[in-house]
């Protein structure tokens, strides 16, 4: 096992990673727990554990001597249970006894020997061989670039196919689920890999729709695993493809997750069959990569046995030292799209206008171009100003990679002020409907109220005790609703922080809240983790209806303004339109393909935008559900979603660590700033300030120019 800690640590509750210094988890925020170590506690009369090696999924490894056996060294895996409930602890005793099980009954090279398996009230101990070596992070991580040798990755490749053919031909087949380059040991004395931490791995279950519980490592786990499908022996393939990609490229998946730059652009050495085949492990659609491992092994071996594949050939005619050859950059956009550009080059609207601005604007050249991937293929010989007319607008959107190629044509979002109060994450924000006075909530317990033009704390309301996921204002200003991960709603007031009534009948975490958006209505609607959504009298307490339509966490409540239609959106990767008072469903919407973390209704009704764990905000009709586009510019879950008060404009925010505005009907990104995980983000509804709150506990006021 390797000497040091990993660089991420992961969630005993929901099985999230997370960077090794935070405290809270990102996807569910319970605190973290720091790894236990016991240096020379003894473990049942016989295991000595000497020091800490890592921290998995499921617990903390400790190397540990034998003392029954002439102080062999073993690797110690404890599962601490003090601080889970009875139904965490539950869920991760069988998690981990399903490790122990199936480690104790699988035999093969690439994979660690179980020792002995016991449990107490406390935690619960799992022991195996002692791997002397390190893991391939850390390898990777000591070569330049962060890019290993063709011949050697190739070998590695050849190695982890024939440990998955063992695990996905067992009957049932074993889903290991987290593969990445932290979970794999080289052993030092022979060179051999072993996949480590099973605590996730799973029996594939035919017939099952999807998986009961979200689990992997954003970046290397597939988009299924995310919980809306059953993983699948795929879902380990389109890991394999991720940490192939990754070792080849030096890119980091982390970074942004389900999106891979072409291979052989980032490194010229990968040959052409090798490249597609990692493209093929990393679709999206799992039926879109190769059947098995066996088949992945099949393709392999031809490039491992070719003579001198160290050397890597881009192109037989290519001098050495020469740029990739530009081919490569031409199936990002196949030519059959430029026929039709050509047949439709007298249509005129504003769109194109910016389009045709866009082409005229200096320094976008043809080779701009082809760095944002847009490749001309056999339509290089078409006028650029047609293609840009009447297509290079929506390409730009969908095949931007990198901040380095957005940057060309976006301008940086201007940041105005930067409001610090708050000591924890800042979850949820709210203006005031006269837009003078800023309400942001955070886990440190508290909601505060800021001047925006100042960055001044006017108000910190201190009665909840637990964190606060949201907040509302009432329509006439006076009230304002706060709720927390106990499931308690106040109502207090704006203006002296008095409480006005407490509401609890939520099971767990309430983590929306709306008020109806009508003059002297006290009608407020509240969602939780629970799945459902409770329209109640914010004044008095009384419930007035529960809806029951979704299965899983309900994440986003948004009323249509100046109507009593409630959109409401979680973890079943649907939108769902309602009728409050009756709770009649007028529309279920399931443009997204996992988890919707945040929608907004446009200032006029019209049209809603939603964002989701997917990366994509999708701006559709609420009346027939049709798309009318699909904004790509992030590359992260969209943690945020607001319309500017013209509803010409579109404000959001993601994990990618970007805040970005963008027309409401052009897939183009037109301002964009940096922030640190921004959790929310909110247009005043009376001025052009947009205002982000996120995990670093800062509220930051953005001016667009």
């Amino acid at each position: 096992m390797s000497s040091t800690f990993p660089h991420e640590r992961f969630c005993d509750h929901c099985g999230a990673a997370n960077p090794l210094d935070a405290v809270r988890c990102w996807h569910c925020q319970t605190p973290l727990t720091a790894p236990q170590e016991e240096p020379g506690a003894v473990l049942v009369g016989r295991y000595r554990l000497l020091h800490g090696l890592g921290q998995g999924g499921m617990g903390t490894v400790f190397l540990a001597e034998d003392l029954h056996l002439g102080r062999k060294l073993s690797a110690v895996k404890r599962l601490y249970k003090r601080h889970l409930t009875d139904q965490e602890r539950a869920v991760a005793e069988r998690a981990f006894q399903q490790e122990a099980e199936l480690l104790a009954r699988l035999r093969h090279p690439g994979l660690p020997t179980i020792l002995d398996y016991w449990s107490e009230p406390e935690a619960s101990y799992l022991v195996m061989d002692y791997i002397e070596g390190e893991t391939l992070e850390a390898i990777q991580q000591r070569v330049p670039q962060q890019r290993l040798p063709l011949e050697q990755v190739l070998d590695w490749g050849q190695q982890l196919c024939e440990v998955l053919i063992y695990l996905h031909e067992q009957q049932p087949p074993i889903i290991f689920r987290d593969l990445k380059p932290a979970n794999v040991m080289r052993r030092s004395s022979d060179g051999r890999l072993l996949l480590i931490d099973f605590g996730i791995a799973r029996h594939f279950k035919p017939g099952q729709t999807h998986d009961t519980l979200v689990f992997g490592s954003p970046g290397f786990a597939a988009p299924e695993q995310y919980g809306l499908e059953q993983t699948t022996p795929r879902s380990d393939l389109y890991s394999l493809g991720a940490l192939l990609h990754s070792l080849l490229s030096g890119r980091d998946p982390r970074h942004q997750p389900f999106r891979f730059a072409p291979l052989r652009q980032l490194n010229p050495e990968v040959p052409e069959e090798l490249a597609r085949l990692i493209a093929q492990l990393v679709e999206l659609e799992p039926k879109q990569r190769p059947p098995s491992a066996r088949e992945v092994l099949k393709r392999l071996k031809p490039l491992i046995q070719q003579p001198g594949i160290s050397d890597g050939e881009p192109s037989q005619a290519q001098p050495s030292g020469a740029s990739p050859p530009k081919q490569a950059l031409a199936p990002t956009v196949p030519a059959g799209p430029f026929v039709n550009v050509v047949g439709q080059s007298g249509q005129s609207n504003p769109a194109h206008a910016r389009r045709l601005r866009l082409l005229q604007q200096p320094g976008i050249s043809r080779r701009s171009l082809l760095a944002l991937g847009l490749g001309l293929g056999g339509a290089v010989a078409l006028p650029l100003t047609i293609v840009g007319i009447k297509i290079l607008l929506t390409q730009l959107a969908r095949q931007q990679t990198s901040a380095a190629t957005a940057s060309i044509l976006v301008n940086p979002l201007p940041l105005l002020l930067t409001c610090r109060g708050h000591n924890d994450w800042v979850t949820a924000l709210a203006w005031s409907p006269d837009g003078a006075m800023l309400a942001s909530a955070s886990s440190d317990r508290t909601v505060r109220l800021w001047d925006p033009r100042h960055g001044q704390t006017l108000r910190v309301y201190h009665g909840h005790r637990s964190s606060v996921l949201a907040i509302s204002w009432s329509f006439d200003g006076i009230y304002i609703a706060s709720a927390s991960t106990d499931g308690l709603i106040h109502v207090w007031e704006a203006k002296t922080g008095l409480p006005r009534l407490s509401y609890q009948a939520h099971h767990g975490p309430v983590t929306a809240l709306a008020w109806l958006r009508e003059p002297k209505s006290s009608v407020l609607a509240s969602a939780g983790a629970d799945g459902l959504v409770h329209i109640w009298n914010g004044l008095s307490g009384q419930l007035i209806f529960t809806y029951e339509g979704h299965r899983g966490s309900v994440r986003a409540l948004a009323w249509q303004p100046g109507n009593s239609l409630l959109a409401s959106a979680g973890d079943d990767s649907t939108v769902q339109i309602w009728e409050a008072v009756s709770g009649n469903r007028r529309l279920l919407y399931r443009g997204h393909r996992w988890s919707v973390t945040c929608l907004a209704w446009s200032p006029d009704g019209d049209t809603i935008a939603s964002g989701a764990a997917d990366t994509t905000v999708q701006v559709w009709d609420p009346n027939s559900g049709q798309l009318q586009q699909t904004y790509r510019g992030h590359h992260n879950t969209v943690t945020g979603v607001s319309w500017s008060p013209q509803g010409g404009e579109i404000a959001s925010c993601s994990y990618d660590n970007t805040v970005q505005v963008w027309y409401s009907y052009i897939e183009m990104p037109l301002e964009r700033g940096q922030s640190y995980a921004p959790q929310a983000i909110a247009w005043s509804p009376t001025s052009t300030l947009i205002a982000t709150g996120d995990q670093n506990a800062l509220v930051e006021i953005w001016q667009p120019s």
